[in-house]
């Protein structure tokens, strides 16, 4: 690679992809063992698979996507048009489909199961039950607001200890590819330090925001120096043989129900993260470098789609669950139809309306707006 573009057409096509993929992985839930919103009578292990694949890498490698972008935003516009635009753009979106989407889903399913949870219940604000899917939009609010204060006031020390670090990765070799699993697993342990609330009261998405900073910050390495973002969209030779050296050790690791088993499999799992992340950068690149009228109006489409999904997954699972169809054309149709429906939503309402597109994708027309934000 000669020359980084400056329009990174392989990363809005990634995290459309991943953000879209929410919708097989919430679809793949309704025929797990796993308790979930609604749950098929039969289940499959093949769901598992699928729900723990996507969930090993889908938020981490878009939380290094969406801190790489926060970086480029803030370097480009600054500080304060970065908070007037990025910041609404997280909040009133995660209001909206709370307040009116997550509503929606709470009545249906209070219907549905004649739950005790209902939508006037001091339970489902108390206990953040109103969230929902919507975890990550708070994850990205607090990353968004210290970005943009560590780039007010402290921009010296930071571009210093960023290019440390940066540089720290590139002489590693490929040795960082060990460590970063390390570092994940502390910020995890970390996160178990957030006290329980009396009440089982909702502790604003904290403890996954620290659990998942380590992929965020990341990001803006690679954001800062573009070196360390040719070294990942690279497979280097000493990836690989660390790849086969751990799964190799890991298959043949005795199965002991130990301290010291439990630690390694938490690092293997966190090795996964980081490794199925980079892979997703290489394919992306290697596939998806050029532009693409496609994955550029599923990029624009994505936010709507991921904020509106999670309810028509449960509206047409609720209606298909109850069918004799076979499981896996069950599971096929809620992914066809849930999708279709809210890219429809997002095609013909969001776009022609000013108002949901300011509710749901947080953008005024009369405003200037961050471009491929």
């Amino acid at each position: 690679m000669s020359k980084i573009q400056q329009r990174f057409y392989y990363m809005d096509a990634m995290r459309a992809v991943l953000m879209t993929l929410g919708i097989v992985l919430h679809s793949a839930n309704v025929f797990t063992d796993s308790p979930w919103a609604i749950q098929n009578i039969q289940t499959s292990g093949a769901f598992t698979y699928i729900v723990a694949f996507l969930h090993s890498f889908r938020m981490p490698a878009f939380f290094i996507v969406s801190g790489f972008f926060c970086h480029m935003t803030l370097k480009k516009y600054g500080y304060k048009m970065f908070l007037n635009v990025r910041i609404p753009r997280v909040i009133i979106p995660l209001v909206a489909t709370a307040l009116l989407l997550n509503s929606v889903q709470n009545l249906v399913l209070y219907y549905y199961y004649s739950s005790d949870i209902y939508l006037l219940s001091a339970q489902y604000w108390l206990q953040g039950k109103w969230l929902s899917h919507l975890w990550f939009l708070n994850c990205l609010v607090y990353y968004f607001l210290i970005s943009a204060l560590m780039y007010r006031y402290l921009p010296v020390p930071l571009e210093k200890v960023s290019h440390l670090l940066s540089n720290i990765i590139l002489k590693s070799k490929g040795i960082y590819i060990l460590i970063l699993p390390i570092v994940s697993l502390i910020l995890i342990k970390l996160s178990y330090l957030i006290p329980d609330l009396p009440s089982n009261l909702y502790t604003g998405s904290i403890a996954e925001t620290i659990k998942y900073s380590g992929f965020f910050i990341f990001g803006t390495l690679i954001g800062i120096n573009r070196s360390l973002l040719q070294e990942i969209i690279s497979i280097r030779i000493l990836i690989l043989i660390s790849i086969l050296f751990i799964y190799l050790a890991y298959f043949y690791a005795p199965n002991l129900n130990t301290d010291h088993s439990k630690i390694f499999m938490f690092y293997i799992e966190s090795l996964t993260a980081w490794l199925l992340s980079f892979w997703c950068f290489y394919i992306f690149y290697k596939m998806l470098n050029t532009h693409n009228r496609f994955f550029q109006y599923l990029s624009k489409a994505s936010y709507s789609i991921y904020l509106f999904h999670h309810l028509f997954i449960i509206v047409y699972g609720i209606i298909l669950i109850n069918t004799n169809f076979n499981i896996y054309v069950k599971f096929c149709l809620i992914v066809i139809l849930t999708l279709i429906t809210t890219a429809a939503i997002h095609h013909f309402f969001i776009l022609k309306f000013s108002t949901l597109e300011y509710l749901f994708n947080g953008k005024k027309h009369h405003r200037q707006s961050i471009k491929s934000q």
